[in-house]
């Protein structure tokens, strides 16, 4: 039986919201049962069933490409959200992936009616941190990912968090 003092909410979430939160600096929302909807609502979400904060991704895209159209933002928020249901999930990974790389590709008129084109950034990394993501090779990606895998899954299943290993080294199964 699942109590509110052992819940998964309790012992997971909020542990784990809280560790990202002190320790990575990122900002925790807890909305559950209390999120107001609407483009002014709490996270400006339309419903539960919206993803994507669409919101702060088009405030983070203003500030990081101010040089670009507002069409352009939009189209590049087109891309970034769209469901394309006869593509697999290792493929829209891949192309995501493409885009933290490289950008978003996006097109518009500017004021003479030339088309421009650009790769509209949307990671707010400083440059050695681009320079970590373009520089990864997919086997490098991978094993970055497995490890924030073994992260995670040492974290659900005792609490406590690893540190990850340093360049080069592995975990070691136990």
């Amino acid at each position: 039986m699942i109590t509110d003092i052992n819940s998964e909410d309790r012992l997971v979430q909020t542990t784990f919201a809280e560790h990202l939160e002190k320790v990575l600096g990122w900002k925790s929302v807890y909305t559950y049962n209390a999120e107001t909807f609407g483009p002014n609502g709490t996270l400006g979400r339309i419903s539960e069933r919206d993803v994507v904060l669409v919101r702060d991704l088009r405030a983070a895209l203003e500030r990081l490409n101010p040089d670009l159209p507002a069409s352009a933002r939009e189209q590049a928020i087109g891309n970034l959200t769209r469901i394309d249901f006869a593509r697999s999930l290792v493929q829209h990974n891949r192309e995501f992936y493409g885009f933290i790389r490289t950008g978003v590709p996006v097109g518009w008129r500017d004021a003479v009616g030339e088309t421009r084109y650009a790769r509209q950034t949307i990671t707010g990394l400083n440059s050695a941190g681009n320079e970590l993501i373009t520089g990864l090779t997919d086997r490098a990606y991978a094993a970055k990912m497995e490890t924030v895998e073994r992260m995670l899954n040492h974290f659900l299943e005792t609490g406590t968090m690893l540190t990850p290993p340093g360049p080069g080294a592995r975990f070691v199964a136990r």
